[in-house]
């Protein structure tokens, strides 16, 4: 679907390299004892603009996906789609990655936190959930999402969004909730990340505005890089009182960042695809995109395998070794897994592990 939009296979691939480099990084600083460098944490602040722009290309996916449909998209047809491509592996890599952790890290298999994993999604399978929430309402709202109906839908998108942002930093800095579930489960429901969704429903529905940002980049990125010192800020001060890294996304400071720095991607990428000669690094992350929702899927498995095995064998232990010789073989064992769905003989376990995608 809409393959031929190329900036958005490319930020699809930007994105995910992102995740992965930061997901290597932040299980070293978080979970595994190490103290976190000033540029170690703002690269993380800086990456997390990445799932936020993971939204926002759903939404403009969806939204060209439904304008584009010959007929009147069908509730339970749409919904029966989306079960058999999204819903099903999600639920067989839960079950998955919760018999790694129990092998692995020793985790309660059967409890209420392991059934709270498997129906909401473990660790980074969160946004998943969230999307499939996406998948439910959409088709209930779009034909109101028109003209004005459009404009006060996302200004309410904002408003849900900010909303959440601001409860989280009440029970952050008020309350003084600085654990990370809160994070963990009250962020798997759509209302904080509304704004990036409907963001992209709305640029799907003027694309003449992306082609806006891309004339825009300059003055996105130095509004990014203003707005990034606060979130870094925040971000720093909450490991200096709380000693806990509880809020990675849900930060009021971390809002703008998040959806300025993710239209500037979309404003350079789109730049990008209109101004450069495709070479091969251009032509792979097109090529990728396609990959980006099994790399998802199955990178945090190689993650934690790679990591006991580097632990077992007594491999060096300086981060200057280990995050850039994990993060490449994270990146390449999940891209080369994604693959072998492609392959005829394989076919059948393709739709299993990762639904009935073309």
């Amino acid at each position: 679907m809409t393959r031929e939009i190329e900036w958005i296979e490319i930020a699809r691939t930007g994105c995910m390299l992102l995740v992965v480099l930061s997901h290597v990084l932040d299980i070293f600083l978080f979970h595994g004892g190490e103290a976190a460098q000033p540029w170690e944490l703002a690269f993380l602040c800086f990456s997390r603009f990445a799932v936020p722009m993971f939204f926002i290309i759903s939404g403009f996916l969806l939204r060209i996906e439904f304008d584009r449909s010959p007929e009147p998209v069908r509730y339970g047809e749409f919904l029966r789609h989306k079960v058999a491509t999204v819903l099903a592996p999600f639920f067989i890599w839960n079950a998955i990655y919760l018999v790694f952790a129990r092998v692995l890290m020793g985790w309660p298999l059967f409890s209420g936190s392991a059934m709270f994993a498997f129906l909401t999604g473990f660790v980074h399978l969160y946004f998943v959930f969230v999307l499939f929430q996406f998948f439910l309402l959409y088709p209930l709202l779009h034909r109101h999402l028109q003209g004005r109906g459009l404009n006060w839908a996302l200004a309410v998108s904002v408003v849900l969004s900010l909303g959440f942002y601001g409860v989280s930093e009440y029970a952050l800095w008020v309350s003084g909730i600085s654990e990370p579930t809160f994070e963990w489960h009250y962020g798997k429901l759509f209302f904080g990340w509304s704004a990036f969704f409907m963001t992209g429903v709305w640029l799907g529905a003027r694309p003449d505005r992306v082609e806006l940002l891309a004339g825009h980049t300059l003055s996105l990125f130095v509004l990014g890089s203003v707005l990034l010192v606060p979130y870094y800020y925040e971000t720093s001060r909450q490991l200096e009182v709380f000693h806990v890294y509880g809020r990675g996304y849900f930060l009021l400071s971390g809002f703008p960042f998040h959806l300025v720095g993710a239209l500037f991607m979309v404003g350079l990428l789109r730049s990008v695809e209109r101004s450069f000669r495709k070479g091969r690094i251009l032509n792979y992350l097109i090529r990728s995109g396609v990959d980006t929702f099994e790399i998802y899927i199955v990178h945090y498995l190689f993650l934690l395998l790679l990591v006991a095995a580097w632990t077992g064998l007594g491999l060096p232990g300086a981060l200057l070794v280990k995050i850039p010789v994990l993060f490449l073989c994270v990146w390449l064992l999940s891209h080369g897994f994604a693959g072998l769905r492609r392959r005829p003989s394989l076919a059948g376990a393709g739709k299993l592990f990762f639904g009935h995608r073309d």
